[in-house]
């Protein structure tokens, strides 16, 4: 375990893999203000391609996900509190969960592949740059909180299902990875895309 500082002030001592967690979505938060610096919300809102998302989209997208996942995690936590699913550690997760946490990660693999997004996860378009920096950076609040009111819980043990259908049932650690992971993946996707906005270039992703 290692001590962190929750967002009510208090000093936990996280598990590893919601550590793990925190750290990433710290580094989020930290990381958006890099990504829009110098940008107007012109450019913010360019797509430089007809097939490619702005910048406004990527991070929108990441918004409309994890304000539907949040609520979903917190349930899922709450389940867990009632049915005294509680463990510090290790934990056991399944095969499929890891095949998903995988697959929208930031490794270069994932990233060669290409999925059309969920309905509900279209991001729309026409934002300003301060509205996504305040929505993105509530967001991570929010998964810094899950995280912190998930330690202790048996992180393998629950399971959560997707925003998109109950079908899709991930366990509790699983999407807390798999969500850190994502918002990299679209980090990277969002600095391709800037970088061909202010170079005329093409995105690499």
């Amino acid at each position: 375990m290692a001590s962190m500082t929750s967002p009510a002030g208090t000093s936990v001592h996280l598990v590893d893999d919601l550590r793990r967690c925190v750290e990433r979505y710290t580094g989020a938060k930290a990381g958006i203000q890099d990504l829009v610096a110098g940008l107007t919300d012109a450019q913010f809102n360019e797509r430089p391609q007809p097939n490619y998302w702005s910048v406004a989209e990527c991070l929108d997208h990441l918004v409309v996900i994890g304000s539907q996942t949040v609520p979903k995690l917190r349930d899922g936590i709450r389940r867990a509190e009632e049915k005294g699913w509680r463990k510090p550690g290790p934990y056991r997760y399944g095969w499929v969960g890891n095949y998903f946490v995988k697959l929208t990660g930031p490794t270069d693999d994932a990233r060669k592949r290409k999925f059309k997004a969920p309905k509900q996860y279209t991001p729309s378009s026409n934002h300003s740059i301060s509205r996504i920096v305040k929505a993105f950076s509530g967001l991570q609040d929010e998964l810094i909180e899950t995280a912190v009111l998930a330690n202790g819980v048996d992180l393998g043990r629950v399971k959560v299902p997707s925003p998109v259908t109950n079908l899709l049932k991930l366990s509790l650690g699983q999407w807390l990875t798999l969500l850190a992971g994502h918002q990299e993946r679209h980090f990277l996707q969002a600095k391709d895309v800037r970088a061909a906005i202010e170079g005329g270039a093409s995105p690499q992703s």
